[in-house]
């Protein structure tokens, strides 16, 4: 083969080898020795949210691929079937005979720690679990240290539940979940759930145990005869703790049909339901009308997840075409992405031959902003946080929502109605200044005659007298007779002010108890006007007309008239001349006082001065009488001079 002609056969192998280089990665070389990572991953297939997770860790792969220069990944996946001991089975299959780095999957700590006693390989494995929500005991961080949760602790997950259950103050719940094996830690859930719904003075009354649907053979008839059960006792409002999207759909189908939807029944999700609804059609969503759910928010306006969402819908509508009308990603589909990057960059980081406790490692330091939020892991676990939902006007057709769990900054214009009780009214008929006047003056009046007193009168001895005096005048039953003049000069507009003070108070306090107090209120539960008016605001929110109305009506003074009642209480002005007469006397009192006390001070110190100068002189004279009856020239003489003086 002449030289020429092979050149022409090589040329078509160059170029395409040239385009496919530029498409894997960024100005990579046409020859690049790529170290390939093994991914495995264990999800159900049977489920929606499994089939996102794949999806979307496709999706992750391919990405890494066109970005990478240096490494290579490929996934593994195997199907659970939502069952424990297929999870083992498949976990063992990636670990031994696949060979895989790192796992992906939707088994719990508790599955896992089991596990790994009987392989001990699944220990010294790196694992993200995608379980949510997510219980791990503070024993598993230690049993098994390269575990790895991507997803929000449950201690938030039942947080948001007791909110909600303490905010509308419903006393008695039931609790739902979904039974899918025997190694998953309800109980936990369930007595962690207690522990919240005690702090808001609430409790479980009840809980039900629901089959999963693949474990029995006719799931309706199942579900029917527990909502049978559940309608029978006294308890209305339900929590579906645990539950697989499917298992919920048929719930809720069923507790519609039995008119356990309408008046009077009250039903909570949670976020692994709530999650998924924008992903299933409208006959879904009507059957679960007026259901109280929260979810995990993430941003949907940047440019990254429209281009996301757009590959997404593609690639998940050709490999499931009869959900392609409902192929939008929901947050699991989001964290499965993410996952598979953390895995991806830990890998890279570690440039060659890749050992458990290094990748562990590059997996925990692994800060970045993913299409789930930030990135960031702390005790072994994602750090994250629940989101409102956003609550639009279209969406409003389809879904009753309640009020958001972070503050929502929306403001409602309602009716009013009366206010019953204030833990501290008795407080509110002085303001806090006058408060603190008056009891200031109080105690400086009670002092000072105090002061002025104890030296002439027996009556006024200790400071418990002082006390007990400054308490006894308020009600002027003070027993203790005043014998300076001074003092009845000070204490006389003093008693004049307390009687105008008691007396105000007394008006201020009646009016209080007898004239209504008024606060914000809603409409009534079930009112008809409660829905159109909720749409119609949202409607003014989104067009933009509420920001007008607010610039037109700024300049308008308007006050609230509850917030003016709350500032009816007296101040200092209307007894600032009593109080002005009453300190100028106490003021002048205190003066004479001190006047007193620093003259008898004077006195008692010229008598000390005195004393201690004759005492100086007495002692000076002993001592200059002894040495001159002394001889200090030696020590004979000086005992003869002893034994002559005896």
């Amino acid at each position: 083969m002449s030289p020429l002609l092979s050149f022409f056969l090589v040329l078509p192998l160059l170029l395409e080898s040239k385009a496919t280089a530029i498409e894997a990665g960024d100005n990579c070389s046409l020859i690049t020795h790529r170290i390939t990572g093994k991914i495995g991953g264990v999800i159900n297939y049977s489920s929606r949210a499994g089939k996102e997770q794949e999806v979307a860790m496709e999706m992750a792969v391919e990405d890494y691929f066109r970005s990478s220069c240096s490494q290579q990944l490929t996934l593994q996946l195997e199907d659970s079937g939502g069952d424990s001991s297929t999870v083992a089975s498949a976990t063992t299959e990636l670990i031994s005979s696949k060979q895989v780095q790192s796992i992906i999957g939707t088994m719990t700590a508790q599955e896992t720690g089991l596990f790994s006693e009987v392989d001990m390989n699944m220990k010294n494995t790196p694992i993200i679990s995608l379980t949510s929500p997510a219980i791990t005991p503070p024993s598993m961080t230690h049993q098994l240290p390269y575990f790895l949760q991507m997803s929000n602790h449950i201690t938030l997950h039942m947080q948001c539940l007791a909110d909600i259950v303490g905010h509308f103050k419903w006393r008695k719940v039931t609790a739902l979940y979904e039974h899918k094996n025997g190694f998953s830690a309800y109980s936990g859930i369930v007595t962690l759930l207690s522990d919240m719904l005690k702090a808001v003075n609430s409790e479980i009354s009840d809980h039900s145990d629901l089959s999963s649907l693949s474990s029995v053979l006719n799931p309706e008839i199942t579900i029917e005869q527990e909502l049978i059960k559940l309608r029978s006792k006294s308890n209305r409002v339900f929590i579906v703790l645990v539950s697989s999207l499917e298992l919920a759909i048929l719930l809720f189908e069923k507790a519609n049909q039995m008119r356990m939807m309408e008046k009077d029944y009250v039903w909570i999700v949670t976020d692994e339901i709530a999650s998924l609804l924008d992903s299933v059609d409208s006959s879904v969503v009507k059957n679960m009308q007026g259901v109280i759910g929260f979810k995990t928010n993430f941003a949907r306006t940047g440019d990254t997840f429209k281009r996301f969402k757009s590959r997404f819908r593609n690639k998940y509508g050709s490999q499931y075409p009869e959900e392609e009308e409902y192929s939008n990603p929901s947050i699991f589909a989001l964290r499965a992405y993410d996952a598979t990057w953390v895995i991806a960059r830990a890998m890279e980081k570690s440039q060659g031959k890749i050992t458990s406790e290094e990748l562990s490692g590059n997996m925990l330091s692994s800060i970045f902003e993913g299409l789930s939020g930030t990135v960031r892991f702390e005790n072994n676990s994602l750090d994250a946080a629940v989101g409102d939902t956003e609550i639009m006007a279209d969406r409003f057709q389809y879904v009753d929502f309640s009020q958001p769990y972070v503050d929502s900054g929306l403001v409602m214009v309602v009716t009013q109605k009366a206010e019953t009780s204030h833990a501290t009214w008795m407080l509110k008929t002085f303001t806090k200044k006058m408060w603190l006047l008056m009891i200031a003056m109080h105690v400086f009046i009670g002092l000072l005659v105090w002061l002025i007193e104890r030296g002439n009168n027996t009556e006024f001895e200790g400071i418990g007298t002082m006390l007990w005096f400054s308490v006894t005048i308020i009600f002027y039953a003070q027993r203790q007779p005043l014998t300076s003049n001074l003092s009845r000069l000070v204490l006389t507009p003093w008693l004049f002010m307390i009687l105008i003070v008691v007396a105000s108070f007394t008006a201020s306090l009646s009016s209080a108890m007898t004239v209504s107090r008024l606060e914000p209120s809603v409409f009534a539960k079930g009112s008809p006007l409660a829905f159109d008016i909720s749409e119609a605001t949202l409607k003014v929110i989104e067009s933009g007309e509420l920001r007008q109305l607010e610039e037109l009506l700024s300049s308008s003074n308007c006050t609230s008239q509850a917030t003016t009642m709350d500032t009816l209480g007296l101040g200092l002005e209307p007894f600032a001349g009593l109080f002005i007469l009453s300190g100028t006397i106490a003021a002048f009192g205190s003066l004479v006082a001190i006047f007193r006390l620093g003259r008898n001070v004077q006195i008692l110190s010229y008598f000390q001065t005195e004393l201690t100068r004759r005492r100086i002189w007495r002692w000076a004279s002993i001592q200059l009488s002894r040495k001159s009856s002394s001889n200090p020239e030696t020590n004979g003489q000086v005992e003869i001079s002893s034994t002559q003086g005896c």
